[in-house]
C-alpha cells in the first residue's frame, strides 16, 4: 500500500530533500519513463494521497498548448475511475505564481484548489505541508475507520466530527457548543462517499476549503485574542501561563491538535 503516489517530471525536486525516512512515504513515477503513469494509477488506488506537479513536462515559464499534458489532466485521467472514492490531492509547483490568478496571493491557494477540484495547491518548497496532508489523511481514515456504527445518520455528522475527527475533549463543557459550531460549519455528506479515502479526502476539503482559513470553530491566535479583547502577545503570556492557572488550564484544553493542525 502506497502513501503519497508523486508524479512530476522531475521527481528529484522533491525526493532529494526529503530524510530516509520521509523518502520511504514516497512512491515517485515520472511521464518520462514508460509506462509509469499507468503503473503510478495502479498505486494510486490505494494511496492516501496523490501528489502531481502542476505543469509536468511543460515549462513553467511558457504558455501551454492543447497538446500539453499536465497535472490537472493526469488528475482527471485518475479521478474519473474511482469517482468520489479517491484519496485527498495536491497539485505542487514551483512556479506558484503562475498557477494562481495574477495578484493573487499564496495564502488564497485554497479558492484555487476548490476551484479545480483537489484539496491542496501549493509550493514544492512546502515538505512540511505534504507531510502534514499525509498525516492527516491517515488519522482521519483511521478515526472513520473505527467506528462501529453508521457514519451518518444525518445529525450526528457534527458529534462523529467533533469527537472522532477533531479530537474536542467531549467532557469539556464548552463540547456541545462546539459541536453546534460544527454543525453551522455546513459539514460535508459522507454517504457520497464509496469508500473510507473518499470519506477522508471530503472531511479534508472542508478543513483546507472552508474551515482553517478563515475564522470559524477554529481560531488563530490573533483572533482568540481579539475575542477575549487582549493582545496577541498577551494571549501567548496566559497560554503559556503556570500549568495550574484556572486559564492557562482551560486555553490548554482547547488546543487544537487534530489533523491538519499544524497548517
Amino acid at each position: 500500500m502506497a502513501d503519497i503516489v508523486y508524479y512530476d517530471d522531475d521527481p528529484t525536486e522533491i525526493i532529494d530533500r526529503l530524510t530516509r525516512s520521509e523518502s520511504k512515504l514516497f512512491d515517485s513515477f515520472s511521464p518520462k519513463v514508460s509506462g509509469d503513469f499507468a503503473r503510478a494509477f495502479d498505486k494510486a488506488k490505494d494511496a492516501d494521497l496523490w501528489v502531481l506537479d502542476y505543469f509536468l513536462g511543460v515549462q513553467e515559464n511558457t504558455d501551454e498548448t492543447l497538446d500539453d499534458e499536465n497535472g490537472l489532466s493526469a488528475f482527471e485521467k485518475w479521478r474519473r475511475p474511482l469517482k468520489e472514492g479517491r484519496p485527498p490531492t495536491a497539485l505542487v509547483s514551483n512556479a506558484l505564481e503562475k498557477v494562481l490568478a495574477p495578484g493573487v496571493p499564496p495564502a488564497r491557494a485554497h479558492i484555487h484548489a476548490r476551484q479545480v477540484g483537489v484539496e491542496w495547491v501549493g509550493s514544492k518548497a512546502d515538505l512540511s505541508a505534504l507531510l502534514a496532508l499525509l498525516s492527516a489523511s491517515k488519522q482521519i481514515r483511521a478515526s472513520l475507520g473505527s467506528l462501529d456504527s453508521p457514519l451518518e445518520d444525518e445529525g450526528g455528522i457534527a458529534d462523529l466530527l467533533c469527537a472522532h475527527v477533531l479530537k474536542a475533549p467531549g467532557k469539556a463543557r464548552w463540547y456541545r457548543s462546539a459541536e453546534r459550531q460544527v454543525d453551522r460549519a455546513r459539514p460535508p455528506s459522507l454517504s457520497i462517499a464509496s469508500n473510507a479515502r473518499g470519506r477522508t479526502r471530503l472531511i479534508m476539503a472542508w478543513l483546507l476549503h472552508r474551515i482553517l482559513p478563515y475564522p470559524s470553530f477554529l481560531l488563530t491566535r490573533t483572533h482568540a485574542a481579539v475575542r477575549m479583547g487582549v493582545t496577541p502577545d498577551s494571549f501567548d503570556r496566559l497560554a503559556a501561563g503556570p500549568a495550574l492557572s484556572i486559564l492557562s488550564k482551560a486555553l490548554g484544553v482547547a488546543e487544537y491538535s487534530g489533523p491538519l493542525a499544524t497548517i
